[in-house]
């Protein structure tokens, strides 16, 4: 067949590679002032209270890889803080892996599938498809039929009434910033999360 050959990797950094001199473990990602060299910090919230419920800090600067730790996470709390029954998110953690994740936990997902207009008709506001029965359907078409319910609506404006009805049941959102994208969070001083490299700055 027509074409080069391929050739093997050469060995050390080439011209255009880069590495951060002071914490070589971070990564670049993109940020809302461009890219920057940074760690992707998670964060679960209880809609209910506010309350973080879990958070850990990674190298994807994807957040599709984060809602199986996330889920991981919530089945190590305790007892007493309730049942986590349903999971918030935005469209950057939707895929078809991280629906069945959640169904295969026993959390109710409310996962957005793609960007939603801030300003939607009127009439599109108060349009809700009716309640049905979801165990016969794949999980992604019972997800999205459930997006569009009236219940499936409040979950997705973060009313507490809709989201929560009873102390004992919690709905978490992942991740805190709402837009998924921010890079800086109230964990961005847990160092020791972040790195074991002994010669990263402060």
């Amino acid at each position: 067949m027509g074409g080069k050959a391929p050739q093997a990797p050469s060995d050390g950094p080439q011209a255009k590679d880069q590495v951060s001199l002071t914490d070589e473990e971070s990564r670049i990602m993109p940020t809302p002032n461009g890219f920057e060299q940074a760690y992707n910090a998670q964060a679960s919230v209880d809609i209910a209270t506010h309350l973080i419920v879990t958070h850990h800090v990674t190298q994807h600067t994807n957040d599709k890889q984060e809602i199986t730790p996330v889920l991981a996470k919530l089945g190590q709390l305790p007892a007493y803080l309730g049942t986590v029954d349903s999971l918030l998110a935005d469209t950057g953690y939707f895929s078809q892996g991280n629906v069945e994740a959640c169904v295969d936990a026993t959390i109710k997902p409310y996962i957005a599938q793609k960007r939603q207009s801030h300003n939607p008709p009127l009439e599109a506001r108060f349009q809700h498809q009716p309640e049905i029965d979801e165990t016969t359907l794949p999980p992604v078409e019972a997800m999205t039929h459930r997006l569009s319910t009236k219940t499936g609506k409040a979950v997705r404006v973060e009313s507490p009434e809709g989201a929560s009805p009873s102390g004992s049941h919690r709905t978490v959102r992942e991740p805190l910033d709402s837009y998924g994208s921010s890079y800086s969070s109230p964990f961005e001083y847990t160092k020791s999360q972040c790195t074991n490299n002994p010669g990263r700055l402060s």
